[in-house]
C-alpha cells in the first residue's frame, strides 16, 4: 500500500509507514522516518483560467519533492509537491506543509509553521559529525 512515482530515489536506512502516496517524483535522503498515511500532493488543477471550470483544467507539473537526510515526518502529514524539507527537520503529525522547511527546524500545524529550532549551531556540528562520518 505504498505508492511512489517511477522516478523516486530512496536513500539508506529509510522507514516509510503504510499508506504513503506520492504521484510526483521524490528524493528521500538517508536516515529518514516517514510515519503512516503521509501524502505528497500536487497542483493538479488550474483554477486561474477565466471561462473554464477548474475541474477540467489539469496542470501536471510533477515537481520533484526533496526530503533531506535525518528527517522525521509524523503521521498523516500532507506535503505539497516541489517542497524541500531540510536536513534534520521534524514535521508534526497531521501538518500541511506548503513551503520549504529550513534544516533542523521543528514545524507543525495547518499550514505548517516553525515551532522551534531542533538544535543550536554547536549541536548541529556535533550531531552531523556523529551521524554523517
Amino acid at each position: 500500500d505504498l505508492k511512489f512515482h517511477k522516478e523516486t530515489i530512496i536513500g539508506r536506512y529509510v522507514y516509510i509507514g503504510r499508506g504513503f502516496d506520492s504521484a510526483s517524483p521524490l528524493i528521500i535522503g538517508d536516515l529518514v522516518l516517514i510515519s503512516t498515511e503521509c501524502k505528497i500532493i500536487g497542483n493538479d488543477h488550474d483554477y486561474t483560467k477565466v471561462g473554464s471550470p477548474t475541474r477540467l483544467e489539469f496542470n501536471y507539473k510533477n515537481d520533484t519533492t526533496v526530503i533531506e537526510a535525518d528527517v522525521w515526518i509524523g503521521k498523516r502529514v500532507t506535503i505539497k509537491q516541489g517542497i524541500r524539507i531540510g536536513t534534520g527537520s521534524v514535521i508534526g503529525s497531521e501538518s500541511l506543509v506548503l513551503k520549504d522547511v529550513p534544516p533542523y527546524t521543528v514545524m507543525g500545524g495547518s499550514p505548517a509553521k516553525i515551532i522551534k529550532a531542533r538544535f543550536n549551531s554547536d549541536q548541529i556540528i556535533s550531531h552531523e559529525a556523529k551521524i554523517f562520518p
